[in-house]
């Protein structure tokens, strides 16, 4: 079973933001996943896994910042 690909619509639909956010986030964000380079994919192209580790990556991040703020 093949996982499917996300598009760059199907990602910013996925992260609640623009198109035009979601490109800056890629070009200001290197812990963004890349997308895949495979044969015949024309567009930029994600597996839900990929991003879905981000956005736990990037909330763990969020959570720890705030704890730290409310120990400090």
């Amino acid at each position: 079973m093949t996982a499917a690909l996300l598009s760059h619509g199907d990602v910013a639909k996925l992260l609640g933001i623009s198109k035009p956010s979601l490109y800056q986030i890629r070009k200001q964000d290197p812990a963004f996943p890349k997308p895949l380079d495979l044969p015949g994919l024309s567009r930029p192209k994600w597996t839900l896994g990929q991003i879905t580790t981000w956005m736990e990556r990037k909330a763990r991040e969020a959570w720890d910042a705030t704890r730290q703020e409310t120990t400090a």
